[in-house]
């Protein structure tokens, strides 16, 4: 397994870089591979000097396709019940994107437990640390957002009292002034 490592590495060094060919002249072209169709492409007739095709002798041997660098087979996990079964010695985890902060570092500490290797990061004992602080700042903004809230609902609240208590005042001068008036102002 160790001289098939060595036998990929090697390879791998030897091969070139597969770019499609033209990327250069157009905007849109992307360097992703792809196979030249025209007859007259250089590259499609493998004349001398231009770029290499893949061919199967690039490839690496089949024992080791697919592992990491130290033989390792990749698993992908999304939470920590992918954890079971796993064994150090066989897998390495890779955890997938999608899954959120609070999930990442459960996943994270159960793996440190089994002493699973996590490809994705390179040093779990630090990312945990950091990540389990971003998580308090978060909750402390959301409690500062939530405080802030109820405030302005209390503030909301007491102005809307205090435009009824104007209103009410209000018609109490309007009834004193007519009141007044009708004292005041004789009929007829």
């Amino acid at each position: 397994m160790k001289s098939l490592l060595k036998i990929r590495k090697i390879l791998k060094t030897r091969k070139p870089k597969f770019i499609r060919e033209g990327f250069h002249k157009k905007i849109g072209t992307k360097k992703k591979w792809k196979n030249p169709r025209g007859r007259r492409s250089t590259v499609g007739l493998e004349c001398k000097g231009r770029r290499k095709r893949p061919k199967i002798g690039y490839g690496s041997p089949k024992e080791v396709k697919g592992l990491s660098r130290e033989g390792l087979e990749f698993v992908n996990v999304s939470n920590v019940k992918d954890l079971q079964g796993l064994k150090s010695d066989v897998h390495t985890i890779v955890i997938n994107s999608s899954v959120g902060l609070k999930k990442q570092t459960e996943i994270v500490k159960e793996a440190a437990k089994l002493k699973l290797t996590i490809d994705n990061f390179k040093n779990p004992d630090k990312y945990v640390g950091d990540r389990l602080k971003e998580l308090q700042e978060k909750k402390k903004i959301k409690v500062a957002k939530v405080a802030s809230k109820k405030k302005k609902t209390v503030k909301k609240e007491e102005k809307t009292e205090k435009k009824l208590e104007d209103a009410l005042e209000d018609d109490k001068k309007d009834e004193e002034k007519k009141e007044k008036d009708k004292v005041l102002i004789k009929p007829r």
